[in-house]
């Protein structure tokens, strides 16, 4: 997939306010401690992404948040 990189590049500049750590892809900080990992796949054309909250609910609500703005960034 071409537009794992550029989900990882748009992610970045859309993130530069907030804390992210850049391992082996994108992990979003939230202001109350939880976040958001975005892995783009080392073999296959997708990414995975994962999340923490301070619920189950709210770890829901954030991964579905970039489940969204992954599947538009990629067209």
């Amino acid at each position: 997939m071409e537009s794992k990189g550029k989900v990882m590049r748009v992610l970045t500049e859309e993130n530069a306010d907030q804390r992210i750590e850049m391992l082996d892809g994108i992990k979003i900080f939230q202001k109350d401690g939880s976040w958001a990992l975005v892995l783009p796949d080392a073999s296959e054309p997708i990414v995975h992404i994962y999340a923490e909250g301070k619920s189950r609910d709210a770890a829901d609500e954030i991964a579905h948040k970039y489940v969204l703005k992954v599947t538009a960034l990629r067209g």
